[in-house]
């Protein structure tokens, strides 16, 4: 029996042991990177956080998110179920951690301590978590020292305290790349001898979007305080469609209620929102922001309603000593208030340029009268151009001579003929300025009929002439309120409130009601502009036929009732009614209630003169005597020299069908026995005596 020898090929073996290898190895690490959960209610560390409830065995929840995070695979996924986690968490590895929701999924630090600090280059996620009760030095709620973004968040009532005199961050300390998305940053504190950002301080990258900083408090006990809301030195913000508002600061020098920037660093503010907040102390730089040393750009942004109050105040609503550039923005009711108070609205010690925006109703005020600039304080360089600058206190602008500069052309000051001796405090070139125009389009109408209104700001006047101004090189910020009001007919109603677009604010003029000259203004400010539009009157004339006979014959002489009648609005001068009678019928006369009528025989018109018909019904009546059998149109016309678009739409017509007359009508008749009035048996009789006679004859 001969035996069948086997031999093996290593090298095929050797393959697959590596290929079973790299499956062993890609099974693990799929594993490795299964999303863990934490339940702090009914979870357990000693289990392996692989699903969201308990299953089996060691499959369930873990109970703590710090035991999920030491867990999880670098760039992993932890998911929190809603419930208070008093935690202290250190992030050292690439997380994203995820709450079931942002009320509802606590991280509170008791008051003990950080709720999250995040190491260097960590790449972190949070969304949807409340984060508060932290107490800590740099960074009361958190410390980022990675690259962290936060979604969908609640920052709140964290406080940062002080380590030799310096306090950072009462919600977020960043020192690294932060991005908040859709979150709320609230009523944290920081408080120290020299306290920064009562919200998030800043000295790295820091974007905020769609977001709120409200309520924060910046409270130095012996020092500065910088920034309610948001701290920046040396750093990057960009805010876009943000709301900084309430926050507050306060000691003894103190910049920035809502946000404090300063050395070198760039801060750009998009469509977001910058008001209520307070700066408080004895010298006060910035109700609302201050600028030191650094660049500010804001863009379609309202600061309104910030307040600074102390003995040496500059700036209710912004504070400016480096490079500040506004566009299309709102600077509005923002004061200043104390006992050496300068500006109002702004402060600038450095470079401002501020285009296409509003500053009204801004305040800087002192007991002693020592109070300068309502709208701007300039001591710097100032360019300020296309820009509504309006009621104002104690004035517009006071200009610093000895220091400043300033070009202030091209500015709306509340009326076509502003007094700058009020307005304007020093040597300021202002000329020329925006003027308001009213125009028609078109100037007359009729009643019924539409034209459009427009009040233009495009127009430059120095004083002695106007100047027409292209909008494409600037124009009063859009926006800006404008009232119509009419004596006459309706632009919606008898008055109508718009807004400017590229410089022109325009609203429709319907004339719906009696003819005349409607009375139209447009009020800006303390500017009224006047016009008149022409409204042509209108009538809506009609004509009904009712005859008297609706089967007339031949010889019949009917008699037509014409009613003309008018809808109005207005009276239908000139009225005249025509109508050419047909061969077949004959003239028989009229009768008229109001105005004359002539007939002419040679060409067989009826002319019926009425004159002016009011709203109401004149009448006619016209007979016609029927002379041949046939069909017959009564189609009177109607003229007026008064608008009418209607005319002779409403005119009635009627056909008349003349039949021939019955026999006892005919001229050629046959004599009916029964009308000759001689009796039917006398006939007879002679008859029978003719006969009798002719007989009698022939016998002779």
């Amino acid at each position: 029996m001969k035996t069948k020898t086997i031999k093996f090929d290593y090298k095929i073996i050797l393959i697959i042991s590596l290929l079973l290898f790299l499956a062993l190895t890609t099974i693990s690490s799929s594993n490795a990177a299964t999303p863990l959960y934490v339940n702090g209610a009914d979870g357990n560390d000693t289990w392996d956080g692989t699903t969201p409830t308990y299953t089996i065995g060691i499959t369930g929840p873990m109970k703590t998110i710090q035991t999920a995070i030491d867990a999880v695979d670098n760039d992993g996924t932890v998911n929190v179920a809603d419930g208070t986690y008093k935690e202290h968490l250190t992030i050292n590895k690439n997380v994203n951690l995820v709450g079931e929701s942002q009320e509802g999924t606590i991280i509170d630090g008791n008051n003990t301590g950080r709720p999250i600090t995040i190491n260097p280059d960590m790449k972190v996620t949070i969304s949807k978590f409340t984060i508060k009760n932290g107490n800590s030095s740099g960074g009361g709620g958190i410390t980022n020292n990675g690259d962290l973004t936060i979604s969908e968040a609640t920052i709140r009532d964290n406080t940062a305290t002080e380590i030799e005199g310096y306090a950072y961050g009462g919600g977020i300390y960043n020192h690294g790349n932060l991005t908040i998305t859709n979150s709320i940053i609230l009523e944290n504190t920081v408080i120290g001898g020299t306290a920064y950002g009562g919200g998030i301080y800043n000295d790295a990258n820091l974007i905020v979007n769609h977001s709120t900083i409200t309520g924060n408090i910046a409270n130095s006990t012996d020092g500065y305080a910088d920034g309610g809301g948001i701290s920046n030195e040396y750093g990057i913000i960009t805010i876009n469609n943000s709301i900084i508002s309430g926050n507050a600061a306060t000691g003894d020098s103190v910049y920035g209620g809502g946000i404090s920037h300063s050395f070198s660093s760039n801060l750009t503010i998009n469509n977001s929102s910058i008001t209520g907040n307070a700066a408080t102390g004895d010298s006060v730089y910035g109700g609302g922001i201050s600028n030191w040393g650094a660049i500010i750009t804001i863009n379609n942004t309202s600061i309104t309603d910030n307040t600074a109050t102390g003995n040496n105040v500059n700036g209710g609503g912004i504070y400016n000593n480096g490079d500040l550039i506004v566009n299309n923005s709102s600077i509005t009711n923002n004061t200043a208030t104390g006992d050496s108070v300068y500006g109002g609205g702004i402060y600038n010690y450095g470079d401002l340029t501020i285009t296409e925006t509003t500053l009204t109703d801004n305040n800087a005020s002192d007991a002693e009268g020592s109070a300068y600039g309502g709208a701007i304080n300039n001591n710097g360089i100032l360019t300020a151009n296309y820009n509504r600058i309006v009621n104002n206190s104690p004035n517009a602008i006071y200009f610093d001579t000895e220091s400043g500069q300033s070009n202030v052309q091209y500015n709306w000051w509340g009326s076509n003929n502003p007094d700058f001796a009020t307005l304007i405090n020093g040597t300021v070139d202002y000329n020329p300025w925006l003027y308001l125009t009213i125009t028609t389009n078109p100037s007359t109408i009729n009643n019924g009929a539409t034209s459009q209104i427009t009040a233009s700001f495009n127009n430059l006047f120095d004083g002695t002439t106007v100047t027409p101004l292209d909008p494409n090189t600037g124009h009063i910020p859009d926006g800006s309120p404008v009232t119509f009001n009419t004596d006459k007919g309706s632009i919606g109603s008898k008055t109508i409130d718009k807004e400017t677009i590229n410089g022109l604010a325009t609203a429709t003029l319907t004339a719906d009601e009696t003819a005349g000259i409607a009375h139209v203004n447009a009020v800006t400010d303390n500017q009224t502009v006047n016009t008149e539009v022409t409204i042509n009157p209108k009538s809506s004339l009609y004509l009904t036929i009712t005859p008297n006979k609706t089967n007339p014959v031949v010889g019949d002489t009917v008699i037509y009732t014409l009613k003309v009648g008018n809808n109005g609005p207005d009276t239908a001068s000139n009225v005249v009614m025509t109508y050419v009678v047909p061969e077949g019928l004959e003239f028989a006369g009229a009768n008229v209630d109001t105005g004359t009528y002539t007939y002419n025989p040679t060409t067989r018109t009826i002319t019926w003169n009425i004159g002016d018909v009011p709203v109401g019904d004149p009448y006619m009546w016209l007979s016609l005597k029927i002379l041949r059998s046939g069909s017959y149109l009564i189609n009177p016309t109607l003229s007026t020299t008064t608008y009418d678009p209607t005319l002779n739409t409403d005119t009635q017509s009627i056909t008349i069908h003349a039949t021939a007359a019955t026999n006892n009508n005919t001229q050629v008749k046959a004599v009916s026995m029964q009308h000759t009035g001689i009796p039917l048996i006398a006939l007879i009789l002679a008859l029978f005596m003719v006969i009798g006679g002719m007989v009698s004859s022939k016998n002779k």
